[in-house]
């Protein structure tokens, strides 16, 4: 029994609202104090290493100094049936910075897509990124990476339909541009459905993928996107193409990650 009261009191204790306090986070002292250093300096010390500090990125810099602090505006929630109110502060909703919103948003996200999108079957989640020798230009110009996105689809989407023809594939994805040590590494994360719905709406799953002729069509197409940009010349894409494939990373034990080349990476869930 008192196992049981001392669990009601803490479900008690915490089901009660309490305000943040951003201001007395190391990141918030950080942002306030030296937001404007780092704009100043930002091109002599990290242009070349992750590209021009994007107005978005200040932009998101300064609603951040206002998040979840009630001086900077504030709604009261109500409850008709208890009499009780609380003030809560209004948030910045920018995710890259704030901890707090992000934790939000991806909480929110992943259940939309286990509860509204993805279909009660088998998925995969499936890498794709692309050489060092093509990144600087996602560096320089982010509007690029849109690029990723289409690539990746086109290329998942004519594999399934060369296996499964006429087919409707399934896949959720998103950008990341940074890399395990924080260097730029521009590559797509996906969810896709392992196998595809095919014209009699019927789910027909796949036995295995031919990882490398995924990686062939995700390369062309890559190719043909920055050509048509004139980014790259033939040339770079004849030279780039005789590149040979480092050898596979060995699969670690307590990981499920199959390293390919600098393309696409395949892990299977």
């Amino acid at each position: 029994m008192g196992e049981i009261s001392l669990w009601l009191q803490h479900r008690s204790a915490t089901s009660r609202y309490f305000h943040r306090r951003p201001e007395e986070t190391a990141l918030y002292q950080i942002i306030y104090n030296y937001q404007q250093e780092l704009e100043h300096h930002w091109d002599e010390l990290f242009l070349e290493t992750y590209g021009s500090l994007r107005p978005c990125v200040i932009k998101a810099m300064n609603e951040y100094q206002s998040c979840g602090i009630l001086r900077f505006g504030c709604a009261r929630a109500y409850c008709q049936s208890c009499k009780h109110s609380e003030l809560v502060a209004f948030s910045c909703k920018k995710c890259g910075i704030c901890a707090s919103c992000a934790a939000k948003r991806s909480i929110l996200f992943a259940e939309n897509l286990h509860e509204n999108i993805l279909l009660d079957q088998d998925h995969r989640h499936l890498v794709f990124s692309i050489p060092k020798r093509l990144r600087s230009y996602f560096k320089f110009d982010r509007t690029l990476l849109s690029i990723l996105h289409k690539c990746a689809r086109l290329a998942w989407t004519q594999y399934l339909n060369s296996i499964i023809p006429d087919s409707t594939p399934s896949m959720v994805s998103s950008i990341h541009t940074a890399g395990r040590f924080l260097e730029f590494h521009p590559h797509v994360h996906s969810i896709t459905l392992n196998g595809a719905i095919d014209k009699n709406s019927n789910f027909i799953p796949l036995a295995s993928i031919d990882t490398e002729q995924v990686e062939t069509l995700f390369q062309q197409y890559v190719f043909q996107a920055l050509h048509e940009k004139e980014l790259i010349t033939e040339e770079i894409i004849i030279n780039m193409s005789t590149w040979s494939k480092p050898p596979p990373i060995p699969k670690p034990q307590t990981s499920v990650t199959y390293d390919y080349s600098g393309y696409t990476k395949n892990l299977e869930i």
